[in-house]
């Protein structure tokens, strides 16, 4: 059975190279919980990369977006609340951002990065 994965199409904030990190995503508790182990990709235009080392999730916040705060999003993409959530709702087209259900989810890979 293949692990399941957790995908990026972007590293905000440099993320992705940190020991732990955040993610921003719709609400779904069976992908979601604390204990889960993912693989992490990272995906762009011309090459997907497959982090060798896999992410254990840690915290697990179901959140509206109107309860997203700036500490959050200042971590998560390195941007201020206004303009994570003008991202949340390009990504999330056609949903009503403010209460929409969300997931808060703080990984940390199995073993230290360099």
């Amino acid at each position: 059975m293949e692990k399941k994965a957790i995908r990026f199409s972007c590293n905000w904030n440099n993320k992705l190279n940190c020991t732990a990190f955040s993610t921003i995503r719709l609400w779904n508790p069976e992908k979601y919980s604390v204990g889960q182990v993912h693989s992490v990709i990272y995906e762009t235009r011309s090459k997907v990369t497959r982090c060798p080392i896999d992410a254990e999730i840690m915290y697990v916040r179901k959140i509206k977006g109107s309860d997203l705060n700036e500490a959050m999003c200042l971590i998560d993409t390195g941007y201020s609340l206004e303009e994570t959530k003008k991202a949340l709702r390009r990504m999330y087209e056609g949903k009503d951002i403010e209460v929409t259900d969300f997931a808060f989810v703080v990984y940390r890979y199995k073993v230290e990065m360099r």
